[in-house]
């Protein structure tokens, strides 16, 4: 086997070792089995003194994991013991490649992070790295060919021979969010690793005093500021909300109920809003129904609220008149269950004019009204015919109108009734008459 000179650094004083040696001084033989084809000559180390191996070995396709005090590389040798007697150190390889394989070593300089040392590749082969460095509040940005970190390595080329690879760093920076809960916005800041936090500006909320920034969404961790950050942090602005009255005021302005809320939460609307036969349209900010309250929406002061209602026409049956007019005048004795009458016109009145009011102010009356021209003689019969409002019901009601144009007697009105007829005598002017009853069967003129 071929040797090789080896320089040997033993720690001791060489001063010591060549002026004052003497008879009394022990030293120690260390011999060196290299399991490769290089050799390395014995040494003599004084007895008490440490040494170190100044060589670096090399086996084809292997690389050299260490020295052991034995052949069987369980326990590997303390360079730190004195040694106190003849020992014998054994290479330790760690076989990669085949004896005659062409491999090369990539060299990685951490800058303060953490990864393996080195890696072998073989010639011509691209280099493959699976796991990232790592480094205490740093984020790795990638490796690079120069010491300078000007010049990105590329994983793409070949390696055809011994390589050094340096790691980029930058700094943690951590995102400081506020979440201010409905609150005028506050602009997320960003802090390095080692910098403290600041508490920004107060933030301010319409209805609401603000208590401080907290860690948890339900606020109930109190933030502290003047710390580092170790992460990402959103913190929450926890808000003192004012109180106010919401009085309902329902029809008549009868004082309903008063709901007290704060500026966070949402109105409802009254326990008891029902009127009989009514429909409520919504509650106002105005008795004059003109602003509508929007109960998803929040309260900012004392408010009142005014209910709007309407006819519930579903319960709406009538369908009877309230009043029944001739040419300005009632018809005489006008009950709404009546529903058949007669009467003559004054001499002279050659127009009628029928009018009708209906007892239900949502009902509705669709034909026999207006103003009509008569001739002489002539007997026209009108009908009146009203809708009840939920349009389930109807009543026509009718009338006789006798023309007398040119006659200057007295003439009369006639009302059907179950019993009897009314007689009403009218004078020619059609101003004043007197009224009689006689059975229905037995009419006088």
């Amino acid at each position: 086997m071929k040797k090789i000179a080896v320089i040997f650094i033993v720690i001791a004083s060489l001063f010591s070792l060549l002026s004052c040696r003497d008879n009394k001084e022990v030293y120690h033989t260390v011999s060196f089995e290299t399991n490769c084809e290089a050799t390395l000559d014995d040494i003599s180390v004084r007895d008490g003194k440490t040494f170190i191996v100044g060589v670096e070995l090399k086996k084809a396709g292997a690389i050299f994991e260490g020295w052991y005090i034995d052949d069987e590389f369980i326990t590997p040798y303390d360079f730190t013991l004195p040694v106190n007697k003849d020992i014998t150190l054994y290479a330790k390889w760690k076989q990669l490649f085949s004896e005659d394989t062409i491999y090369h070593k990539v060299t990685f300089v951490l800058n303060g992070g953490k990864y393996e040392d080195q890696k072998y590749v073989i010639d011509s082969n691209t280099l493959i790295l699976e796991d990232i460095p790592t480094k205490e509040y740093h984020s790795f940005v990638g490796w690079y060919a120069d010491e300078a970190l000007k010049e990105e390595f590329d994983f793409s080329t070949p390696i055809t021979e011994d390589i050094t690879l340096y790691a980029k760093w930058d700094i943690l920076t951590y995102t400081l969010s506020f979440e201010t809960n409905g609150g005028e916005y506050i602009e997320n800041e960003e802090y390095y690793f080692s910098e403290i936090t600041k508490a920004p500006l107060t933030p301010t909320k319409a209805g609401a005093d603000f208590v401080g920034w907290y860690q948890d969404e339900e606020c109930t961790l109190e933030f502290s500021f003047g710390n580092y950050l170790d992460k990402d942090t959103t913190i929450y602005a926890k808000w003192e909300y004012h109180i106010h009255s919401l009085t309902y005021i329902s029809c008549g302005g009868v004082e309903l109920e008063i709901q007290y809320y704060a500026t966070n939460e949402i109105p409802e609307a009254p326990s008891d809003d029902s009127r009989e036969g009514y429909i409520l349209l919504g509650w106002y900010l105005d008795p004059q129904y003109k602003n509508k309250f929007n109960f998803d929406s929040y309260i900012f002061e004392d408010t009142i609220l005014y209910a709007k209602w309407e006819k519930n026409l579903e319960f709406n049956n009538d369908a009877t008149l309230k009043a029944f007019m001739i040419n300005g005048k009632p018809i005489p004795n006008f009950k709404p269950q009546t529903t058949s009458y007669s009467i003559t016109l004054p001499a002279g009145v050659d127009t009628v004019v029928i009018n009708a009011e209906a007892n239900d102010e949502y009902a509705s009356i669709s034909s026999g009204l207006g103003s009509f021209s008569l001739e002489l003689g002539n007997v026209v019969l009108y009908r009146v015919k009203v809708t009840s409002a939920n349009g389930k019901y109807t009543k026509t009601y009718s009338v006789n109108v006798t023309s007398t144009i040119g006659q200057k007697n007295n003439i009369y009105y006639t009302a059907g009734l179950s019993e009897s007829i009314a007689i009403m005598f009218f004078d020619a002017n059609y101003l004043e008459a007197k009224l009689y009853y006689k059975p229905s069967d037995d009419v006088v003129y």
